[in-house]
């Protein structure tokens, strides 16, 4: 795969944590923000949209005119609508059952990174060294579908293709973004990321891919040739 920047979306001091592009904006979350935000990409001015309550919020989603992020205290889901407004928890995945899966939610230090949310399916990135792994959960069952474990060590952005339905991971461990299909195999195809240290990852309408980075203030679209 070969990779190509496109535009480097510039947050005026503030690290990105959870990134997600929707029709001219891209919802954000921040480094040591409770705060959600939206940046206006052609103006490239942001707007705060919502506190959320939560100590530091992570990972960004969009479905149905809902923002989706996680509680890393409470390892919880929330939803929020995009115009503002009251949060919701979706999912505490504390709560799930653990004991037919491989138990890395349960870990004390495993960390939630980002998600991706498509109808009633959530995908969810989770750092636990060697056992790091990506989840897909039943929202509305409350329980999981399956997980894979991630090439590199430190997954902390996923995005799934709403064409192919292959799924992206960004890892931090190395700076590469890896193709996954359906079931969670790898497809073969990685392709080094334009930052070592990615964090929050997306797609558009446009299969355009959009990475944040967690040493700058930057969130980086760029586009794969092939995709």
């Amino acid at each position: 795969m070969k990779l190509n920047v496109i535009k480097v979306h510039k947050l005026a001091g503030k690290i990105p944590t959870g990134i997600y592009p929707v029709k001219g904006q891209i919802f954000v979350t921040i480094k040591g923000s409770s705060d959600l935000y939206s940046i206006d990409t052609k103006k490239e001015t942001e707007q705060k949209i919502v506190n959320t309550g939560s100590a530091q919020p992570v990972g960004m989603s969009y479905y149905s005119n809902e923002i989706y992020y996680i509680n890393q205290e409470s390892r919880s889901i929330y939803k929020v609508k995009a115009k503002g407004g009251k949060p919701v928890e979706v999912i505490n995945l504390k709560k799930l059952d653990l004991t037919e899966t491989h138990p890395v939610l349960g870990m004390k230090e495993a960390e939630i990174t980002d998600l991706d949310v498509r109808g009633k399916v959530a995908y969810c990135t989770v750092v636990a060294g060697y056992s790091s792994c990506v989840y897909e959960i039943d929202l509305e069952k409350r329980e999981i579908n399956k997980f894979f474990f991630t090439k590199g060590g430190e997954p902390r952005g996923i995005a799934q293709n709403p064409k192919t339905k292959n799924i992206y991971v960004a890892d931090s461990a190395e700076g590469y973004l890896t193709e996954y299909d359906e079931r969670g195999n790898p497809t073969g195809k990685s392709v080094k990321l334009p930052t070592n240290t990615p964090y929050g990852l997306a797609i558009d309408e446009k299969i355009n891919f959009y990475v944040g980075t967690s040493d700058s203030d930057e969130i980086i679209e760029f586009k794969i040739e092939g995709v």
